[in-house]
């Protein structure tokens, strides 16, 4: 009477800190009938769903999406089941509750959809933390992060050491002539000196 899509299980994945949802595909594949559905599942705490009843005309296609609520207990491993009945209506303006409860066992159509929860799988989280370790990323310690602050500032000044270095190179030049030539008007004067003094003594 419906066509359902996915048909047999509904997968749901980890990890559940937070809602998750999936979406079922109920489409009325007749050409003439319409068709009143419901759905239900056997955890109705754990799931919300929305629309769970409607009238689908011929050819009309509706998307239930289905939310399993945030979880860390038990409730994840024990076996969900949705189940989807349908029954022949005479148009969309019905009364949807009085409806089914006229409805005989024998006129409904009904579908089981199993649920599976799957976990967060332990080899996935590992490789993000490999990457994430491999990027530097946040797994860095907070001593870690501190030592390569220190390490980046020294970095730091010893980069600008360097470019003092550099600029006051432009300066030396002169000033090392300068020096150079006060160097060699003392060493003149000094032999200059010493000359006059050993000719004083052994010619005067």
């Amino acid at each position: 009477m419906l066509s359902l899509e996915p048909r047999d299980q509904l997968v749901f994945e980890g990890p559940f800190g937070s809602s998750v949802s999936k979406n079922l595909v109920i489409k009325n594949p007749g050409k003439k009938q319409s068709v009143a559905f419901k759905l239900k599942t056997t955890s109705p705490h754990l799931f919300f769903v929305r629309p769970n009843v409607g009238v689908l005309e011929p050819d009309q296609t509706v998307s239930v999406n289905i939310t399993m609520q945030p979880t860390a207990s038990n409730d994840g491993q024990k076996r969900h089941k949705f189940l989807i009945m349908a029954a022949k209506a005479s148009g969309p303006d019905i009364n949807l509750q009085d409806f089914w409860k006229e409805q005989k066992p024998s006129d409904i159509w009904d579908a089981k959809i199993k649920c599976e929860i799957v976990p967060e799988r332990k080899s996935n989280k590992a490789s993000n933390e490999h990457l994430d370790r491999a990027l530097g990323g946040a797994t860095d310690s907070p001593s870690k992060q501190d030592g390569q602050t220190v390490v980046a500032d020294k970095l730091e000044e010893a980069l600008k050491g360097e470019v003092e270095i550099l600029q006051d190179q432009g300066i030396r030049p002169k000033q090392r002539g300068r020096n150079m030539f006060k160097f060699a008007c003392c060493v003149l004067t000094i032999i200059a000196a010493l000359v006059g003094a050993y000719y004083g003594k052994h010619y005067l």
